[in-house]
């Protein structure tokens, strides 16, 4: 229900004596119950459902189940939430956690490993896994299982259908996976970490892995700068050429990074390092964001950031990252995003992140459906050999998924096909069609 009218209702249930509930969706995936006219001695029992696309990228799927929200740098006030709507962070509370998770019989033999919390595994019949969360856990940090299958997944087409939408009553999913290309040899890459307080502890010490992962990935004709920021902005190395006497000396400077510059002034960081400039046969200059991404006002930094012609690239770190703020960033400016909570190879993710810096860029992307749709969502600014690239379509009847391809243009702005439909499968229920109304409504508020 549009805003203004849910509000209108809820408040006119409040006034007759009812106990009405209004669900809100905000900014970054965070949502709010209000609920009202509980008596003393009510119990309220809040039963919540939510769907993830899942996609495998460089090879593994990444699950993280959120259980806390951190606190951010900024108001929540001028980011658009009213007083009784902002999270309140105590470091004192404990709430218990009990989960349970299967792996289906689609993803027999793979690899399943959880670096946040102690798992135990156990057979669920025809060929499943069930993961059992250890006892004594805690809602203190987001839950993450990495699944890592035995050979490579296939370009796969969903279908479900839509019984709310009768002139679109067939929903399709594309999850289309393009071979990495050629890398480049020559890159200028802008490093850029989050030195706030919020990254203090096992945050910080994961930026320093990251950075040393991206040490190790760079080589002698590419070129290289580092800044730090907080309250303020540090160019700690000015662009320079990757020679081994200066990668040794980064080495040290990574070493003695500390969080240690108060606030989180992320957008004035972008704009100072988006202001540094190339040199030589180096143009321009991609971005690589560590942070948790911790604020709450985006908007206007995401903006900035599309508009400066830079792609960001963001890890992000910590426990409980705020995943919403750094994808929309990263997608804005046709990057890419990943995060590694503590415990995961910081390196391998920096490393993972520099292969798609590398990689022959493509713009344009566009699904070609082999039939008109009704509407379309997607797909995202990033097109990156190893990811999985997503896109949704509505469709009056139903089409051939094998004739749906992935297109772009290359950097003579020619097209070419990266990727096309390998199987199909059906998705039972209102999940897909759900995720879809979610993303169509997303980009018209946009």
């Amino acid at each position: 229900v549009a805003k203004r009218e849910a509000e209108r209702q809820y408040e006119e249930s409040l006034e007759e004596g009812d106990a009405p509930v209004m669900l809100e969706a905000h900014a970054d995936g965070l949502h709010t119950a209000n609920i009202g006219n509980l008596k003393p001695g009510d119990v309220i029992v809040l039963e919540c459902r939510f769907v993830q696309l899942l996609s495998f990228d460089q090879g593994r799927l990444r699950l993280s189940i959120p259980t806390t929200i951190a606190p951010r740098y900024g108001s929540a006030q001028r980011a658009g939430l009213q007083p009784q709507q902002v999270p309140v962070a105590s470091l004192d509370a404990e709430y218990p956690l009990a989960l349970s998770l299967t792996i289906g019989e689609a993803l027999k033999g793979s690899k399943a490993e959880c670096p946040t919390h102690h798992f135990e595994s156990t057979e669920a019949g025809g060929g499943a896994v069930r993961l059992t969360l250890a006892p004594s856990a805690k809602l203190d940090r987001d839950v993450v299982v990495i699944v890592t299958p035995r050979e490579p997944r296939p370009s796969l087409l969903v279908r479900a259908n839509d019984a709310a939408n009768t002139s679109a009553p067939v929903v399709m999913l594309a999850a289309l996976q393009p071979a990495p290309g050629r890398p480049r040899d020559r890159i200028a890459l802008k490093l850029l970490v989050d030195c706030s307080g919020s990254m203090n502890g096992d945050s910080i010490a994961s930026a320093r892995a990251a950075l040393h992962g991206v040490i190790d990935g760079l080589g002698e004709h590419d070129l290289v700068c580092l800044s730090r920021f907080g309250s303020t902005v540090d160019h700690v190395l000015e662009p320079t050429p990757c020679k081994a006497q200066a990668l040794r000396h980064m080495r040290t400077v990574i070493d003695a990074i500390q969080a240690d510059l108060g606030g989180t002034e992320m957008q004035d960081a972008l704009t100072a390092v988006f202001g540094l400039s190339a040199r030589g046969e180096h143009e321009g200059g991609d971005v690589l964001l560590i942070t948790d991404g911790e604020v709450w006002q985006a908007d206007e930094m995401i903006a900035a950031a599309r508009s400066s012609g830079h792609r960001v690239f963001a890890i992000g770190v910590g426990s409980a990252p705020a995943e919403g703020v750094l994808r929309t960033l990263a997608e804005a400016t046709g990057g890419a995003c990943e995060f590694a909570t503590p415990g995961e190879a910081l390196e391998a993710a920096a490393l993972r992140m520099l292969n798609r810096i590398r990689q022959p860029q493509f713009t344009r992307g566009r699904v070609d459906w082999g039939k008109a749709p009704v509407w379309t969502s997607g797909p995202t600014h990033g097109l990156f050999g190893g990811d999985t690239v997503i896109a949704l379509a509505g469709f009056s009847e139903a089409i051939d998924g094998r004739a749906v391809r992935l297109l772009a243009d290359d950097a003579h702005d020619q097209p070419v096909e990266l990727a096309r439909g390998e199987a199909d499968a059906p998705c039972p229920g209102d999940a897909l069609s759900r995720v879809a109304a979610a993303r169509r409504l997303g980009a018209s508020s946009e």
